[in-house]
């Protein structure tokens, strides 16, 4: 069975959200990650690379109690609400993981009441390649119900870091990203993920892995910023040769920050082709 090689963010790319009146903050879809998401989402794009390899393609659905018309109530402010997206990536050069890359992505969020929905288009380098950062600018074409298309300029930064392994057969995975959108309601953000688990598939007694541990979570922007622990049970999806997948379950409880939706649980699965 392939494993991912790219981290399991919750949307690759960035979720920013255009700022509304005082009485209510709207989803404004920027999911990018990573996982891309990167936004890089995503996605911050790190997918399992074969050598020479040029396309590569990211899904993502983060499913999470709590969404939908729930988190964008009176006086609420939504940050990390239930989404799903896509993005196709072509390296240039010779096609290494390193490689400046230009993306598409697509996003949109669940049960929002304004259906919002968004389309990216953008450029991915690396200005160092032996520093683990990208850089991401795009151009993000965003929809709703209740509002006019309109573009959005954006840059981010996305780290690529690579699994650790820790003690004990503990493997971490960290990602990270920053950014700023312009255009109506501009606005900083950022998100944040930290996972560390292992391999409990022996005790359990089942054929297919499952891994268990533990997950920080963080994300903010202007008006909205949430900070999450709990934590994950990880299994792998067998999608087919050459697909790598996996689907996650947390138990996210919301310490910190003022954002919608609330502690619950969150499902995620995730694939790279």
């Amino acid at each position: 069975m392939k494993v991912p090689t790219a981290p399991l963010i919750d949307a690759a790319p960035p979720a920013t959200r255009e700022v509304g009146p005082p009485h209510r903050q709207s989803a404004d879809l920027v999911a990018d990650v990573p996982r891309f998401v990167p936004t890089a989402t995503s996605l911050g794009g790190r997918a399992a690379y074969s050598k020479g390899q040029r396309w590569t393609f990211d899904q993502w659905l983060l499913m999470r109690a709590g969404s939908g018309v729930a988190a964008t109530a009176p006086g609420a402010a939504s940050y990390g609400a239930s989404q799903a997206g896509a993005i196709a990536r072509f390296r240039l050069g010779s096609g290494k993981p390193h490689d400046s890359f230009g993306y598409v992505r697509t996003s949109l969020a669940i049960d929002a009441p304004d259906n919002d929905r968004e389309l990216a288009v953008g450029l991915g380098l690396r200005p160092m390649r032996r520093v683990p950062l990208r850089v991401m600018a795009e151009v993000r074409v965003y929809d709703s119900s209740n509002s006019q298309m309109r573009l959005r300029p954006v840059v981010t930064v996305v780290t690529e870091l690579p699994w650790q392994n820790l003690p004990a057969g503990f493997l971490a995975e960290v990602y990270g990203q920053a950014g700023y959108a312009g255009g109506v309601g501009p606005t900083a953000f950022f998100d944040a993920q930290a996972v560390v688990d292992r391999s409990v598939t022996d005790v359990v007694g089942v054929k297919r892995e499952v891994r268990l541990g533990a997950g920080v979570w963080a994300g903010g922007q202007k008006g909205a910023v949430r900070l999450d622990v709990g934590p994950r049970v990880t299994l792998p999806l067998d999608l087919g040769d050459g697909v790598a997948s996996r689907i996650a379950l947390d138990w996210r409880l919301r310490v910190a920050g003022n954002a919608n939706p609330a502690s619950g649980p969150a499902l995620t699965v995730a694939s790279s082709f």
